[in-house]
């Protein structure tokens, strides 16, 4: 299994996690993200790995700002920044 790149702009914390969602449904897992430099602007660079075909994570991610309560029946399965149109926020990603 591979790893891979995928710049992702979101707006808010629900459109990041909708578009990593979106990924996943092709056979891939989230497994972190950064704040990078990119193509003359500041982005988010998330990291995947490919999963065999068919495969997908058996729960939506979740993410929420750090300090906020966990999603109910989660774990913690990241946690860093992410940039959004408000600016960069630190995060804790879920499953």
């Amino acid at each position: 299994m591979s790893t891979y790149l995928l710049q992702i702009d979101a707006v808010d914390l629900n459109d990041y996690a909708d578009q990593v969602n979106s990924e996943e449904a092709g056979a891939s897992q989230f497994q972190s993200s950064s704040v990078s430099y990119h193509q003359n602007s500041l982005t988010n660079i998330a990291t995947f790995i490919e999963l065999p075909p068919g495969q997908r994570p058996k729960t939506k991610l979740q993410v929420v700002n750090k300090g906020d309560l966990a999603p109910s029946n989660t774990k913690q399965i990241w946690a860093g920044e992410i940039l959004v149109s408000a600016g960069i926020r630190p995060v804790v990603a879920y499953r």
